[in-house]
């Protein structure tokens, strides 16, 4: 009978380490602005340089306050408004998952339709412009408004390609991964944007994976550049939105609200806590 309980104890016992070990760890950031202010920090990760940006009570996707975004129409030139930010560390890949609330008058003039960001990821604060690899997503403009990733802003057709600047050897033109529209579905509510972006080691491990509402869209995780680690080989800083090339006919007002830095998946508020996970786990991102 001993025997019997000791085995039962046991088998308990290794079903309890399984579950735990399938249980990403907390975001080492995470911000939802309820404070008022931009002055939020946790893990050595800071919000850091802005452009247009201000924490507002005008909309929120929980508490009361959200990040706003203003891009002003400019005649027929571009738009920015932009929000930075600290990863604390260094780090290979880093997963960003955030709120976004996109107006029902937004809109991009049909011009520069390439370069409208989103997120970037780079290395160095002080070279953004002659970072070896920067890596994010950007939208085209129209009507419709396709979500593509980019890699050292080089985008031709529905091919990714990527290189270590001044590398020998040219680009990697690399398989297509797909791209998301934003179609007037979106506009005017909360969706939830969660990004994997992850640099080439030298081993082919780079990574852009991109999940809307918790359902992934496109990516892939044995991404190849050439030239690769593409010294320094870190991410450490980054962007939110940014420069909107293709400009706007009216002020636009975009929100981001639920912002979560972390080491592994996230997921969307009180739902799966991976990718492929049927567990939930709440975190609280009031601060």
């Amino acid at each position: 009978m001993y025997h019997k309980s000791m085995i039962c104890l046991s088998i308990v016992f290794f079903l309890l380490i399984i579950c735990c070990n399938d249980t990403p760890a907390a975001p080492f950031f995470a911000d939802s602005f309820e404070s008022g202010s931009l002055s939020y920090t946790a893990n050595g990760a800071r919000w850091a340089n802005s452009v247009a940006t201000s924490v507002t009570s005008e909309r929120a996707h929980t508490g009361s306050r959200s990040l706003r975004f203003l891009f002003a129409a400019n005649g027929t030139g571009d738009s920015f408004a932009e929000q930075r930010f600290d990863l604390g560390t260094r780090k290979n890949g880093v997963y960003i998952r955030f709120y976004i609330y996109f107006p029902t008058n937004y809109h991009h003039r049909n011009v520069s339709p390439n370069n409208n960001k989103l997120i970037r990821l780079w290395s160095d604060e002080a070279n953004y412009s002659g970072d070896p690899i920067k890596m994010g997503a950007s939208f085209e403009s129209g009507t419709i408004s396709r979500l593509f990733p980019e890699a050292n802003k080089t985008y031709i057709s529905s091919q990714w390609e990527a290189q270590c600047s001044g590398s020998i050897g040219g680009i990697q033109s690399l398989p297509n991964m797909g791209t998301w529209q934003l179609t007037s579905t979106e506009l005017g509510k909360w969706i939830c944007f969660e990004f994997h972006i992850k640099r080439d080691t030298g081993t082919g491990d780079g990574a852009f994976e991109f999940w809307v509402n918790g359902i992934k869209q496109f990516g892939s995780t044995n991404l190849t550049f050439n030239g690769a680690p593409c010294a320094p080989g870190y991410f450490k800083f980054g962007y939110l939105l940014g420069w909107s090339n293709s400009g706007f006919d009216q002020n636009v007002s975009i929100y981001i609200d639920d912002v979560a830095f972390s080491d592994t998946y996230i997921g969307p508020i009180g739902t799966a806590s991976g990718p492929n996970s049927t567990s939930i786990i709440d975190y609280s991102y009031t601060k």
